[in-house]
This record gives structure tokens, C-alpha cells and sequence, in this order.
């Protein structure tokens, strides 16, 4: 059987579906079974870059989906699910077999916002999927309940445990080390993390935090200065970007990962 896996590009985008593809591509369990092939349909950037990579994404898979089995479309809520809907009714019209992996905690908020055309074209894309994989089960009962469906099952992100044989850490070195990896939102907690900080820091004025990912990184900047907390001394740092390379090395180097993370990837971060 061949499978083609549809989503945004591993190497040139940030997020959630990227790291799916990426450990689908490392996987070598998947890919004995399997025969699996990566499309890129969607990159960071600009706008008209985003735009144009969709159209020539798109195009490019007119050309060859014919030669597969079983799809595989990775979606987010606004335009991800917009520019899925088209490849999920070719794929069908074909008569082949897809399933939609559903991304992304904002997913009924962004459905509940729209209006009566774009509800219809949402609720269609997930009738047309032979399968839709939710990121937690309580994300599965509430995707069953708002579009009507059977057809849904939970699929927690996938963590290769042997990447982290050697991350051994030295607790007495790193004691007062904490380490956030990830977009930095409102949803995943930075500004309570700050705020405690700053309470903490009275107390313990050798308290080191690394904030790390993309996102808000602005409005953090300036909260973290506003609070005091960006010093000589380096208590509170903060990065606009971390390669895979460095996370490795950081987080062996932190006796503490803060993990403040509602629904999908929590699962991945405690196991990490």
C-alpha cells in the first residue's frame, strides 16, 4: 500500500504537523510497513509566499496522487482546513481512501466563528474522511459531538524514546534551571510562567528560565523587561529561535521543563 502524507513542510515550517512529518520520515517501524512518501503542501512566510506555495503544491499533486492508495491529510484550523477540503474531494472523486488528522486547539472555536458556508464546507470535510484522528480522547468526543461522526479515533503524538537515552541530567548543577520550549501564547502558559517568575525570583534570585519558540515573542520581550526580569546576570533569557540541534543540548542542561499545555501536545511533552 502506498501512503502519501499531506501537510505543511518539515523543513520549511514550524509547528505541530511539521513534527508529525518529521518523526513520520525518522520513523523506521513506519517505513518497513509502510510505503510512505512526505508532500509538502504549505510553508512559512509572507503571504504571497504561503499563497504561492499552496497553488504549486496543489498543482504538483494533481500530477501524482493517482499513483497512491491511502491519504493522509494533516489539518489546522482557518486556511489549513480550507486548502485540506480540496485535496480530501479530489482524493475522493478518485475513489481513494483518506484520513484527516485534526490539529490545532483552537479547532471548534475557529468553526464556531464562521458562517453559514464555511460551517458546511468544515462539516463536509469531515463526512468525506473515511477516518479523522484526534490528538486526545476528550478532543475526540467533542469532534464526535459537534460534526456527527464514527469515524473518529485518538491518535496521541508519537515521541521516539531513544532519542532521549542521553540526556542525562545533573540536578544539583542545574537546580534552579527551568526551560519552556515552544510558541510562546497565552494558551501555553508563558505569561502565568512569567508572573510566577517574578515571584519566585524574590526569593530565589538565582533562578534561571529559557524561554524558547516562536510566537508572541515581542509582547514577551517587552513583559519581561517591564517586570525586571532581563539582567546582566542572565536570569531570565529569552530566544526567538532554537534549532533541533540546540534543543538537545538545552534541555539536557535544565533540571526542570515547564509544560503548561492545554489538549493536544501534552501527552508528547510529558513523555519527552
Amino acid at each position: 500500500m502506498k501512503i502519501l502524507v499531506i501537510g505543511p513542510s518539515e523543513k520549511e515550517s514550524r509547528g505541530g504537523m511539521a513534527e508529525v512529518a518529521r518523526g513520520i520520515r525518522e520513523s523506521g517501524f513506519l517505513n518497513r510497513e509502510f510505503d510512505i512518501d512526505l508532500f509538502p503542501s504549505y510553508i512559512d512566510g509572507s503571504l504571497p509566499a504561503r499563497l504561492l506555495y499552496s497553488v504549486y503544491g496543489y498543482l504538483r499533486f494533481l500530477r501524482c496522487y493517482q499513483k497512491y492508495d491511502l491519504f493522509h491529510l494533516n489539518a489546522a484550523e482557518k486556511g489549513s482546513t480550507f486548502r485540506k477540503y480540496f485535496y480530501l474531494r479530489k482524493i475522493k472523486k478518485a475513489g481513494k481512501k483518506a484520513i484527516i488528522h485534526i490539529h490545532g486547539a483552537s479547532y471548534l472555536a475557529f468553526y464556531d466563528g464562521l458562517g453559514s458556508v464555511g460551517k458546511r464546507i468544515v462539516e463536509g470535510f469531515f463526512h468525506q474522511a473515511d477516518l479523522v484522528l484526534a490528538l486526545s480522547e476528550s478532543w475526540r468526543r467533542e469532534l464526535e459531538n459537534r460534526f456527527r461522526i464514527d469515524t473518529c479515533r485518538t491518535l496521541n503524538n508519537g515521541v521516539d524514546l531513544s532519542e532521549y537515552k542521553t540526556a542525562v541530567i545533573d540536578v544539583t548543577k542545574y537546580r534552579n534551571s527551568f526551560l519552556m520550549l515552544g510558541r510562546l501564547g497565552e494558551r501555553k502558559g508563558v505569561y502565568d510562567l512569567i508572573n510566577a517568575v517574578e515571584i519566585a525570583r524574590r526569593q530565589n534570585p538565582g533562578l534561571h528560565v529559557i524561554l524558547a519558540g516562536d510566537g508572541e515573542i515581542e509582547k514577551v520581550r517587552r513583559l519581561v523587561a517591564q517586570k525586571g526580569l532581563v539582567c546582566l546576570s542572565g536570569n531570565t533569557e529569552l530566544l526567538k529561535k532554537m534549532s533541533e540541534n540546540n534543543r538537545g543540548r538545552a534541555e539536557k542542561e535544565f533540571s526542570i521543563q515547564y509544560m503548561h499545555k492545554r489538549l493536544a501536545g501534552y501527552y508528547r511533552q510529558v513523555a519527552e
